[in-house]
C-alpha cells in the first residue's frame, strides 16, 4: 500500500481462470459478476471461441486509457466529444514458442493512438487546460510495455 492509500482508495480485484475440459486453449474466466471465454485462434491450436489473451491485454489497456481520459477531463473541466483509442502490438511468436533464444515472448512494443477531441470550459485558456496523458492503472501495471504516442490530437474548442 502507498503512503497515501486508504481503505477508501484501495481496490482489490480477483479474476479466476480455468481451462475448459477437453480443450487445448479455451479458458473460462470469471471477473466479478462477469463471465467470458478466452481462446486462441485456430492457427495457434485453439478454436477461436473468444479473443485471445493478447487481445484481452490490449482491450484492458484501451479501456483503461479511455476511462482515464474521461476521469481527467472531468477534473480539468473539459468536455470530451468522445475518446477513441487504437492499440497495436507486435509479437514475435518465436519467443512464445521458445523457438529462438533471446526473442522476447511478449510484445516487442505497443503503439497507442489517441485522437482526443475536447472543448474547454468558458474562461480557460487552451494552454492551462491541455490534458496530459492519463494515469491509466493498466499502463502503470504493465511496465514492460511502454506505449508510444503514435498520434495524439487534442484540440480544445470553446463551448461558448
Amino acid at each position: 500500500m502507498t503512503q497515501t492509500a486508504t481503505k477508501s482508495t484501495e481496490l482489490t480485484t480477483t479474476v479466476d481462470g480455468a481451462l475448459v475440459r477437453g480443450t487445448a486453449t479455451e479458458v473460462a474466466i470469471t471477473a466479478g459478476a462477469h463471465e467470458f471465454t478466452i481462446d486462441e485462434p485456430d492457427a495457434l491450436g485453439g478454436t477461436d471461441k473468444g479473443a485471445n489473451p493478447i487481445e484481452h491485454l490490449l482491450a484492458a489497456l484501451a479501456s483503461c486509457t479511455v476511462i482515464s481520459y474521461q476521469v481527467w477531463a472531468d477534473k480539468l473541466d473539459l468536455t470530451l466529444d468522445g475518446v477513441d483509442v487504437e492499440l497495436k502490438g507486435d509479437i514475435d511468436l518465436a519467443g512464445f514458442f521458445g523457438a529462438e533464444q533471446g526473442v522476447r515472448p511478449g510484445f516487442q512494443g505497443i503503439e497507442l493512438g489517441v485522437p482526443c477531441p475536447a472543448r474547454r470550459a468558458k474562461g480557460t485558456t487552451a494552454a492551462s487546460r491541455r490534458p496530459s496523458p492519463p494515469t491509466a492503472p493498466s499502463w502503470t501495471t504493465s511496465r514492460t510495455a511502454s506505449p508510444s504516442a503514435r498520434r495524439s490530437r487534442c484540440r480544445l474548442r470553446p463551448e461558448w
